[in-house]
């Protein structure tokens, strides 16, 4: 999962700062928020990455590496078809530190909101975290979301959804972290063990792609593939194949060789 969209909902700073006035921390901390939700060209994006992150964030999320911070940009929006607009709602500052409530209205990522934090370095504002709420709703609206694997089978989403909601701050946090830094192999291990709080669903999931991609190429009736999906649930249930044949992909020897002998079992059961 990549980073939510993001558009503009305010008046850029300049166009407040041309008709007089000095600006607030407020306006400073909303024209920095301002220019990480729009930066959209390399060079922007450049900027975001050395220049309105802190260090500790950098370190946080990207592992110190400004290359991966170039490469995952905060507001990619890459693979989303209707990303609705996020806006600053409102910015509380506190000496040199300071919170903007961050808000996304429409599209398929409406009620993305949450808190972003930000810390006055070097006499300048710049974003220092993202907030677990932000966090917590991007993940969620992102299980909403998604069209492919075992998360888009409706019982398993719907059991994902609610251990979201439940889930410590910190592994939603090491989740989000994991896929904004574009570690795909971990953010999916990560799904995994979450995944694992739903077995029957998983089970359900994995068994009627077994049948579809095993079973349905074997000359075998239809009523056999419905007996074989119907057996092959709680076999899975009790043993770790689920989790093993989602996280591989694609089979290796023996975890295909565990899968073809326990679909040969079913078989059995499972007369023509």
């Amino acid at each position: 999962m990549k980073r939510l969209a993001f558009l503009i909902l305010l008046l850029p700073l300049a166009a407040l700062a041309a008709c007089g006035g000095e600006t607030s921390p407020e306006d400073d901390v909303t024209e920095v928020a301002n220019q990480i939700l729009e930066a959209k060209s390399p060079e922007q994006v450049k900027v975001v990455c050395q220049e309105l992150i802190t260090p500790g964030m950098l370190r946080s999320v990207y592992g110190g590496e400004l290359a991966r911070c170039e490469d995952q940009p905060l507001n990619d929006d890459s693979g989303i078809e209707d990303p609705g607009e996020v806006g600053v709602a409102s910015v509380s500052v506190e000496g040199e530190k300071a919170d903007a409530a961050i808000v996304t209205t429409g599209g398929s990522t409406d009620g993305n909101d949450g808190t972003w934090y930000f810390r006055k370095t070097g006499g300048d504002w710049k974003l220092d975290r993202i907030g677990d709420d932000f966090l917590r709703t991007s993940f969620a609206i992102s299980i909403r979301n998604v069209d492919q694997g075992v998360v888009s089978y409706e019982p398993m989403r719907k059991c994902m959804g609610r251990e979201v909601e439940q889930l410590p701050a910190s592994q939603i946090r090491g989740f989000m972290y994991k896929t904004m830094r574009g570690d795909r192999q971990a953010a999916l291990d990560s799904v995994l063990k979450i995944a694992g709080a739903c077995p029957r669903p998983m089970a359900e999931f994995v068994a009627n792609e077994l049948a579809t991609r095993v079973l349905a190429k074997k000359e075998v009736t239809p009523a056999q593939i419905l007996c074989a999906k119907k057996k092959l649930v709680p076999l899975l249930q009790v043993t770790d194949l689920s989790s093993i044949a989602l996280g591989s992909g694609d089979y290796g020897d023996a975890t295909g060789l565990a899968l073809a002998g326990l679909i040969a079992g079913v078989m059995k059961q499972c007369p023509a």
